[in-house]
């Protein structure tokens, strides 16, 4: 019987060939696009899934109030680990990791590179974060300052294989100190929130001062491993004690610590200063929501396809009815035919899968590949997206054929009920309305994108090359660099800064003039020096730019519009303003009293996912990091090699390290772009697939049609008018 039904199926396959083509070619695209989004989505999910303890490990966020601002951030202050895990028997281990940003400096003989997964971190790293040890010891390998944790691709990198790395020395940072290999890690297979290739011991810098600091330099992540079964909302309720007793209690109060699970960093964290790249969540539901809108526009294809041309069935239906077939032959019949259409659709949708897959790593900037024997997760959703295909459109054209009445059908008189035609209706509305939201959908998100990529941010972003200051030597010599670089025709203007637009700014305490000290106001502060505003095209509103004309200037101030508007100041210029740091628990130093000389037009020094906050600028040689320089259009390339030789005389020791400030600015919304894409290719299928199924209903129609098609013409009809 089985045999007999599969033989029917494929005849009915082959007798209806446009049928069945855009049957299989709607639910292969379908499923296809199924397939890849549940790729992405299980790569999404997949973080720090690899750790078998992952369970009993949690980040501690910082979530503190200073000076009636909240803050929150992902780093903490370096007391509180020790802390937690000498006083807290629920702690069973505790691992601090120091960030040491995109740019670190790392050296064997003649071999250099900037390194930007380098990090200290504390001996206990390697028992709360599992690696594999290829050498050296796991729990001890980072016990003694200066050794440093290596990955295999950095062994090689440096020292050609693995085997000649351990025991050698790299030089590390701009003061080139010597850190002896102590191990070295297998290259990262599983994905984590980060992914470190350098990892020094944190005993190395012991005797900074913000590492026994509680209150001040939020400056390095901590985790904490509880016991099994420990409560880690009741370790969250006993923190309020724990600061009462290390902090007077007006301090103590600023700060609501927050135990982050591990397995939630990666899509729920967005928190300041995060440690590696962010996912979404929110972009993982709504690209689980495409894929079964997707799936659900092929499958009501193939069922309005299907119950469209019943008419043509119906002798068939009516016939095996006569010789005695029940309902539920007749269901099952239809059922083997559609899993059997179902299955060769999987077939082709694998192949497309394979075709579409490097496209969309290219797209989603991730390596996604599919195993599917080793992959039991995307295997069991591949065959539950066979059943659901197979049995849920089966199911329904097979009830729906299997009740016609053979007397109707012999006597001629079977038409479509008009239940029938309701339900396929509601189907084909359904399709519709989904298809018309994700080309709304799809509209929205483009003009977001669009608004926030070209919206006017208040500067000039074209042509500005940044070039981060290496050692001391370079900062000294600045303004001299400065006036040999001008020199050169294609170089504009040049200025030093703390901070660009787009990178991350500090904040610090400043009390304004007609405000207490018990108001002082924690604002965003960049340090400039007199040529920033001009290099970056910034434009002043009042007042004046800083000048060397004005001795005066070097304590002087320039703020945004927002501040002054938060401020209260219809006359801000003159106005004393004050800058404060803090020392200590609740003690603070005066560093700079001047007056506001400027005001600057707002501009978007944050990304655009915030509203411009107020900003202080002031002169600090002390503090500047970076050199901006503004390049004409014409032969960059040149001047980007005439910048690259200047750099190996100015600091010999260093890689030249250069970026643009419009691609800096363009990475800050590289996520919502990458996902702006795989949504328009995504919805793009969607509509693709409910087009195939009204071009299959157009044709089905157009054949019911003929003969009125026929008489329409022998009156006289032209084509166009039909």
């Amino acid at each position: 019987m089985l045999k007999n039904y599969l033989k029917i199926a494929l005849r009915t396959l082959f007798r209806q060939k446009t049928h069945s083509i855009i049957n299989i070619l709607g639910l292969s695209i379908g499923i296809a696009g199924c397939l890849l989004i549940l790729c992405y989505v299980q790569d999404e999910l997949s973080y720090d899934t690899h750790q078998d303890n992952r369970h009993e490990v949690f980040r501690i966020a910082d979530h503190f109030v200073i000076n009636g601002k909240e803050i929150n951030t992902a780093m903490t202050p370096a007391a509180w680990g020790p802390s937690l895990k000498r006083e807290f028997p629920e702690v069973k281990e505790m691992a601090r990791i120091i960030n040491l940003g995109r740019g670190f400096l790392v050296r064997h003989q003649d071999k250099k590179f900037n390194e930007s997964r380098a990090f200290y971190a504390d001996s206990t790293v390697f028992r709360i974060f599992h690696a594999t040890f290829l050498a050296g010891d796991p729990l001890h390998a980072l016990d003694a300052p200066y050794s440093v944790v290596i990955t295999q691709a950095i062994a090689e990198k440096y020292f050609e294989s693995e085997k000649l790395a351990l025991n050698q020395s790299l030089r590390m940072g701009t003061d080139s100190l010597e850190y002896r290999i102590t191990g070295i890690i297998r290259n990262h297979t599983n994905k984590s929130h980060f992914e470190p290739d350098l990892m020094a011991s944190i005993s190395s810098i012991t005797n900074q001062p913000f590492m026994s600091s509680w209150t001040l330099h939020n400056s390095l992540y901590t985790y904490v491993q509880l016991v099994k079964d420990a409560s880690p909302t009741g370790l969250e309720s006993k923190l309020p004690s724990f600061f009462n007793e290390h902090l007077p209690q007006e301090i103590a109060n600023r700060y609501k610590p927050e135990l982050q699970p591990l397995s939630e960093i990666h899509l729920n964290s967005h928190l300041l200063a995060e440690i590696g790249t962010e996912g979404s969540a929110v972009y993982v539901l709504v690209f689980s929501i495409i894929a079964i809108f997707i799936l659900a526009i092929a499958c009501i294809n193939y069922m309005t396809l299907t119950t469209a041309r019943s008419t043509q069935r119906a002798k068939e239906v009516g016939m095996r009815k006569v010789m005695g077939a029940d309902r539920m032959t007749m269901w099952l019949q239809f059922l083997i035919e559609s899993l059997v259409l179902s299955f060769i659709a999987l077939f082709f949708a694998i192949v497309i899968t394979e075709v579409a897959l490097p496209y969309l790593n290219e797209l989603a900037e991730k390596n996604l590949s599919i195993d599917y024997f080793k992959n039991s997760a995307l295997g069991y959703g591949l065959l539950c997206i066979w059943l659901f295909v197979g049995l849920g459109c089966g199911s329904y054209t097979g009830i729906f054929l299997s009740n016609f009445e053979p007397i109707k059908i012999i006597r001629g008189r079977f038409s479509s009920s008009q239940s029938g035609l309701l339900i396929r209706r509601l189907l084909v509305i359904f399709q519709f309305s989904v298809t018309i939201g994700l080309i709304i959908a799809t509209i929205i998100i483009s003009d977001q994108i669009n608004f926030m990529t070209h919206k006017p941010l208040g500067f000039q972003k074209e042509h500005v090359v940044i070039i981060p200051i290496g050692n001391d030597e370079t900062a000294r010599n600045a303004e001299s660099i400065k006036t040999e670089l001008l020199s050169n025709p294609s170089i504009l203007n040049i200025c030093q800064t703390s901070s660009l637009p787009g990178q991350g700014i500090s904040q610090q305490n400043f009390q304004p003039e007609g405000f207490d000290a018990t108001q002082r106001l924690l604002m965003p502060v960049v340090s400039v020096d007199y040529d920033y505003l001009k290099t970056l095209g910034i434009e002043i509103s009042e007042g004046r730019n800083f000048s060397k004309a004005f001795p005066t200037d070097g304590n002087a101030f320039i703020l945004n519009e927002a501040a002054a508007r938060k401020l209260g100041w219809d006359r801000p210029l003159g106005k004393q303003f004050e800058w404060w740091r803090p020392t200590g628990l609740s003690e603070y130093k005066l560093m700079k009293k001047g007056a506001v000389v400027g005001i600057v037009k707002d501009f978007h020094f944050a990304s655009m996912h915030r509203s411009i906050e107020p900003l202080v600028m002031h002169i600090s040689p002390e503090t500047y990091s970076t050199f901006a320089i503004r390049i004409k259009s014409e032969n960059y390339q040149e001047t980007l090699s005439y910048l690259e030789q200047k750099w190996s005389l100015f600091e010999p020791e260093n890689v030249f390290t250069y970026s643009f400030l419009d691609v800096e600015i363009a990475d800050l919304y590289r996520s919502e772009e990458k996902t702006e894409k795989i949504f328009n290719y995504f919805a793009a299928v969607g509509i693709f697939i409910a087009c195939l199924g009204l071009l299959g209903l157009v044709s089905f129609t157009i054949q019911q049609r003929t003969k009125e098609i026929g008489v329409r013409k022998i009156l006289g009809a032209s084509s166009g008018t039909i």
